[in-house]
């Protein structure tokens, strides 16, 4: 079931995201930085910005686990929307939950009349392949801080 994240859900959100960047990015981002990511400080970030709403969040729940969550802000200019994170923690991966979320999101955004989202990830992460199968189109690259490392990352663009 997808719902709309609440300030309790924080910790399953910090400890998916860990664990997604731990196993997908590994190779890519400094295994340094991976190994050193904080949860509890990343819940503390997730519950402030889940209670303020700055950025919307869904989460995919079963039997009262949070499995994944999807989360996105609204923007001005080129792009009025972003997907910020998606991320199914690795032990459900191709079950379908991303796809889902990432849905969500997008239908969520179109009914708030956005028509140009953008996404924001690493070059040549797995999720690269995710995007463009969902008809994501490459709309260009720009440089993505990370840990005070410089990677390449890509922009994926999605008509709404």
């Amino acid at each position: 079931m997808i719902r709309k994240a609440v300030q309790e859900d924080a910790k399953s959100i910090s400890e998916i995201r860990a664990a997604a960047w731990q196993k997908d990015f590994k190779g890519i981002i400094a295994d340094d930085y991976l190994a050193s990511i904080n949860t509890e400080k990343f819940k503390l970030l997730m519950s402030d910005t889940i209670a303020s709403e700055a950025e919307i969040f869904y989460v995919f729940e079963d039997k009262g686990n949070v499995l994944g969550f999807a989360s996105g802000v609204f923007l001005e200019g080129t792009y009025d929307c972003e997907t910020r994170g998606l991320y199914v923690h690795p032990e459900y991966h191709g079950q379908g939950i991303g796809s889902e979320l990432f849905e969500t999101l997008r239908t969520y955004f179109k009914e708030n009349e956005c028509r140009n989202m953008v996404v924001k990830t690493l070059d040549g992460a797995p999720n690269n392949r995710f995007y463009l199968a969902r008809k994501g189109t490459v709309a260009g690259h720009e440089t993505l801080k990370i840990g005070g490392k410089e990677y390449q990352g890509v922009l994926f663009s999605f008509l709404l």
